[in-house]
């Protein structure tokens, strides 16, 4: 091999290892990533008012929007359910009573 030989495969296998070292900061930035947005654990709001339901989502940062007048009917069901982990993809839904009969409340994501 000449010396002309040995520089092109001296500078392929920087350009390998350069690559390798890329692909290994971004693997680990996903993992912190993930590791960042670690699932919250769903807290039971089933027997109190939408509004009380809103504040202990909140407080746990799982932000929900909910119509102003349904503040004092009650959630009768809850998904995911009480315990149970969520992350900002997944869904939070609140089934209430009122007067019309059941409702659904669902929130996708929660605010940062």
């Amino acid at each position: 091999m000449n010396d002309s030989q040995t520089a092109r495969a001296g500078s392929a296998a920087r350009r390998v290892l350069a690559v390798v070292f890329v692909a290994a900061v971004l693997a680990g930035v996903v993992l912190v990533g993930r590791q960042l947005s670690a699932p919250i654990t769903a807290p039971s709001v089933v027997g109190m008012t939408v509004s009380e339901a809103e504040a202990t989502l909140a407080e746990a940062g799982i932000h929900i929007t909910t119509d102003p007048s349904y503040a004092d009917a009650m959630v009768v069901a809850q998904q995911p359910i009480a315990g149970d982990p969520w992350t900002e993809s997944d869904g939070f839904v609140l089934t209430y009573t009122s007067t019309s009969g059941a409702q659904h409340i669902r929130d996708i994501g929660a605010e940062d």
